[in-house]
Parts: C-alpha cells; structure tokens; sequence
C-alpha cells in the first residue's frame, strides 16, 4: 500500500544518505594515497577530493531512478540522469573549447551538472509527490531493506571491482595518458549496447 511504499522511500532515503556521506567522508581522506600508491601522481589528489563531494548527490540521482523504476515510470531516469545532467556537462565542455580545458575546469563541469540534476529531480519529486518527510516512520522496514541490500551490496562492490579492474591496473602500472585513452576508447565502444541497455532497464525488473 501506499503507507508502506513511503516508509520504503523514507528507509532508501535515510540509508543512501548515511552511507553515501561515510563513502565520500572515506574517499576524501584517503584521496592522497590513492592518487600516490595506485595512480602514482599527486595530482589527482585535489581531483578526487571535489569528485568526493559528489557522491552524495549521485548517490540521491541513482536512488530517485530506482524509486521510479519501481513504480514503472522510466521518464525520470531519462530527463534527470540521462539528458539533463549530459547536456549541461557537454555544453560546459563546449565552452572550455574556447577558453581552455583543464582536469579541474572539466572536474568542475562534471560536478555542476551533477549538482543542477539533482536539484531538478529533487523538486520533480517533491512535486509530484514522491518524498513526503512529514509522518511517522517505520523502522522494520529500515531493518529489513538492510539484510535485503547486504547481499546485493556485497555482489555489487565485486562487479564494479570487476568492472574496473583493468583502469585501475593500467593505472598502476602505466600512466594518467594510457588510462585516459584507453577510457575513451571504453566508453565509445559501450555505444554499441546503448540499446540493449534501454531496453533492459525497461523491461528488466
């Protein structure tokens, strides 16, 4: 019912939050090393700290779609996260033609993108309904959403872990410009299954 698909809501809500801000909190602190024993240059430091910040807010985007896939409204994931979030990061890029591009200028176009998406969706779902802070909330749904995500959290860390194990070793053992080129060259070829992707977040449950 609908009482009981609120607490839902409310219980992703609280637990993004917690551990989307521990995730950020950890990668900020730890950016250094990472950036030094994995990547070997001290420059991704400040990098990776600003992509810390965001995580968060990523975190909300990927939630809001979920929410909406599970009441069958696929819209969203395509306004939000799909156009209005890429347009905005491609026509900042588009600009840095003319003045200049930098890691931290397209960092910052990433980030302000992310930040504008997320405050559209944010008011889409307060408009339409979709969050309502005010009411009393269940905790036994909290508890079981948490064994419930457990297992998949486990399975999703080992895949994302799986999926990115070649940049990182290329990273580790080559340079930022054979992880740069080799990423672009990655994420062209995905453009081969973008339809297969549509249709299984569809018609995938």
């Amino acid at each position: 019912n609908s009482e009981r698909a609120q607490d839902a809501v409310l219980s992703s809500i609280a637990i993004v939050a917690i551990t989307s801000v521990f995730a950020s909190t950890l990668l900020f602190f730890f950016a250094e090393a990472i950036s030094e024993d994995l990547f070997r240059n001290s420059e991704l430091t400040a990098a990776l700290r600003l992509l810390a910040i965001v995580i968060p807010f990523q975190a909300f985007i990927n939630l809001f779609v979920a929410i909406y896939r599970g009441f069958n409204k696929v819209g969203p994931n395509i306004y939000f996260s799909n156009i209005i979030r890429n347009c905005i990061f491609i026509s900042i890029l588009f600009i840095y033609i003319f003045i200049g591009f930098s890691l931290s200028k397209v960092i910052f176009a990433y980030i302000i993108s992310i930040l504008i998406a997320f405050a559209a969706f944010c008011f889409y779902a307060l408009r339409n309904k979709l969050i309502i802070l005010i009411g009393n909330h269940n905790s036994h749904i909290t508890k079981n959403l948490l064994k419930f995500s457990l297992p998949l959290f486990a399975v999703n860390l080992l895949l994302l872990g799986m999926s990115y194990t070649d940049i990182l070793m290329l990273g580790h053992l080559g340079n930022t410009r054979s992880v740069r080129t080799y990423s672009s060259a990655l994420n062209l070829a995905q453009f081969l299954s973008l339809s297969l992707q549509s249709l299984s977040f569809i018609y995938v449950p």
